[in-house]
């Protein structure tokens, strides 16, 4: 017989089990706290972010708990493209004393991760929202909701002057809206 599982440890790693609550299992057991996970389209990897003492990282593992792939220091927001081939997430660049986020995208196992998107100290990004076809991303500034697609890198503006009260814009199914 197993002892039960510690809270903390529930906490800070990553468990899945059915819905019933039942065959939970330990995907890892580094320690460090998770937010933002999310699962491939597939069901075959979970990504998340991990962080401990204000540093953060994005990883991949596999839904059995094998291979686990740091995809990114100082990153967080990570999110799945919806035909599983790409991972977008929020990194974060020192320029001139502060962190600035950039939005990258990168092949699912954390290669040819590219800036897409440069943020500045005074314009953030965030609430990532892949369009259901995989082309564009949209995302929150600090007023507006912008769109930029992935293989140009062309981003611009939806809501011209109008305040932003939602913060993670999403997308109807045949990509043709975003609010």
């Amino acid at each position: 017989m197993q002892p039960p599982l510690n809270p903390t440890v529930l906490f800070e790693d990553v468990l899945v089990m059915r819905v019933d609550a039942t065959d939970a299992r330990r995907l890892t057991r580094d320690g460090l706290v998770k937010e933002s996970l999310a699962w491939s389209p597939d069901g075959s990897r979970l990504v998340f972010m991990a962080y401990r003492f204000l540093r953060t990282r994005v990883s991949v593992v596999n839904a059995d708990g094998s291979g686990e792939r740091l995809i990114a220091d100082e990153a967080d927001e990570p999110s799945w493209s919806p035909d599983g081939r790409k991972l977008a997430y929020l990194a974060y660049v020192p320029v001139d004393g502060y962190a600035v986020p950039v939005l990258r995208v990168a092949r699912a196992d954390g290669t040819d991760a590219n800036v897409i998107v440069r943020g500045t100290r005074d314009l953030p990004i965030s609430g990532l929202s892949w369009s259901p076809d995989s082309r564009e991303i949209a995302y929150a500034g600090r007023v507006h909701i912008k769109l930029v697609d992935v293989k140009t890198r062309r981003a611009h503006v939806l809501t011209h002057g109008q305040h932003v009260s939602d913060r993670f814009p999403s997308w109807s199914p045949d990509s043709r809206s975003t609010w």
